[in-house]
This record gives structure tokens, sequence and C-alpha cells, in this order.
């Protein structure tokens, strides 16, 4: 459901709750969100089987680092890469994960952001949304060093760059949300 704010689906999730109760349906355990920063504690109030869902996903991973309030970090301009080309994006993304795999398994963070063009009507209400066009991967190269981010424009590709799609599915990376300005 695309929203403008908590005010416009706090009713409406009410409202699903209340029937899933009614119906004797399970409880809602899994929910996908472009901002999780933002949104976390606004459903966990609103949708507490969550909170009780990520309890148990986080004891599954100890040894990933955990982290309460969501860094901020500045990015200087010297430590990202704007790639366009499959041919720029493929051998960016090896060199990352070069560099990453160096560091101990816990360590091996990755914070993933992705952007795409939307359109609205008069009243503001999103009525079409495109495809993912611009992927941001941030990373330390080490415990609480410099950030260091690629900045991917995927639009108009057909399917991700093969390195890129590797890298996403492999397991041996945590990805996190992290705030870069």
């Amino acid at each position: 459901m695309v929203t403008d704010g908590h005010d416009q689906i706090e009713k409406p999730l009410k409202a699903f709750l209340h029937t899933v109760n009614q119906y004797g349906q399970a409880p809602v355990q899994l929910l996908a969100t472009d901002k999780p920063a933002d949104d976390r504690d606004f459903y966990f109030r609103t949708i507490p089987t969550l909170k009780d869902t990520q309890d148990i996903l986080d004891g599954l991973s100890p040894s990933v680092p955990q982290v309460d309030d969501l860094p901020i970090c500045d990015v200087h301009s010297s430590r990202f890469k704007i790639c366009y080309t499959t041919q720029d994006i493929n051998p960016n993304v090896d060199s990352a994960r070069n560099l990453l795999s160096a560091l101990p398994k816990s360590h091996r963070i990755i914070s993933l952001d992705a952007e795409w063009d939307t359109k609205k009507d008069t009243r503001g209400m999103v009525n079409w949304q495109g495809t993912v066009a611009v992927i941001q991967l941030s990373y330390r190269l080490q415990v609480g060093g410099e950030v260091c981010a690629l900045v991917l424009h995927v639009h108009g590709k057909k399917q991700l760059p093969l390195r890129l799609a590797a890298l996403l599915a492999d397991p041996t990376y945590f990805y996190r949300t992290m705030y870069c300005k």
C-alpha cells in the first residue's frame, strides 16, 4: 500500500487486523516497507506481533552487530562512485565485494537503498510506480571506518547486472539500513 504518512494507513491497518482476528487467521508476522527506520516504531506499536517476529529473527543471528539506533554517516565525495553502465557496475561491485570479504564475517555489512519513479494524481496519491532506477550500496571497510558508497543506475535494464545480483544473493553479507547524507 502506498501512502504519504502513517496517519493515512493507521485506520485501514486497524480494520485489517480486526478482520484477521475476527476470522481467526494467523497474526501478521512479516511486513515490508521502503523506510524501515522511519516506520519501525509505528508498525511495532500498531502490529505488536511484528515485534515478536523481529525478536525471534534477531535471536537467530547473535553474531550480527545489533543496532538500536541507525547510524548517520557522511560520505565524502572521494568515497563514492556513480556507475551508469553494466560494464562499470560489475567491476565496482566486485571490488567492493573483495574488500568486504577481507573483513570478519560479522562485519560484512552493506547498507542498501533503492529509488524509483512514481506519479501522483491531483490529490497527491501515487497512481503509478516504475521499476527500480537507482540502487545505492554503502559499506565500511573497517569497524567505525569511513563509509564508501556505490550509486548504481539500473534504470531501463531488463535485469540486474550479474555481479550485483550475485552480491545481493550472497548470504555472507548482512544488509542494514543506514542513512547517508
